[in-house]
């Protein structure tokens, strides 16, 4: 949803009263609602059109939230030539955007594990076993499927090789 910002505090003092001076605070802490907003970012966008006193927040949604965060893992993945070791991923993902590190941690948490969270998303990612312990890997599928077009000109050519 989206509230316009003049009413945020209205709306969270009619709402729930006991937390309201709590978030005041620390909406003071951090300079203003805008600000407030800019540090939640999976959380919240300000939404403004450049008239004074239409500016508003909007809720993130879970769906933008997951493909946030998932958008990032790709980035990091694609950033070390499309595939990354496994064990390696967390390590890397928290340098590249500690926020959103730590968004994919809790869902990692939640789905049991590297493998069965990514085996929730195969539209996008592939984990690959390697040939030793330790050395299983994360691969972008979208950048596999490339691969497989662009190699894959003649018709009845072999594309095994880039599987």
């Amino acid at each position: 949803g989206t509230l316009l910002a003049s009413r945020i505090f209205i709306e969270l003092r009619s709402w729930k009263p006991s937390t309201y001076d709590e978030f005041r605070r620390e909406v003071e802490h951090a300079g203003g609602l805008k600000k407030f907003a800019a540090r939640y970012p999976s959380c919240f966008v300000w939404v403004s059109d450049g008239n004074p006193g239409k500016d508003a927040v909007q809720l993130v949604t879970e769906g933008e939230k997951a493909k946030s965060h998932l958008d990032a893992l790709e980035e990091v993945i694609r950033w070390h030539g499309g595939a990354l070791l496994a064990s390696k991923l967390l390590q890397e993902m928290k340098q590249w955007n500690r926020k959103e590190s730590e968004y994919f941690r809790a869902e990692l948490d939640e789905a049991g594990g590297l493998k069965k969270f990514f085996a929730r998303h195969p539209d996008r990612f592939e984990w690959v076993l390697g040939a030793s312990t330790g050395s299983e890997e994360v691969r972008v599928i979208h950048q596999q499927r490339s691969s497989q077009q662009d190699h894959a000109g003649g018709a009845g050519e072999d594309v095994g090789q880039y599987q």
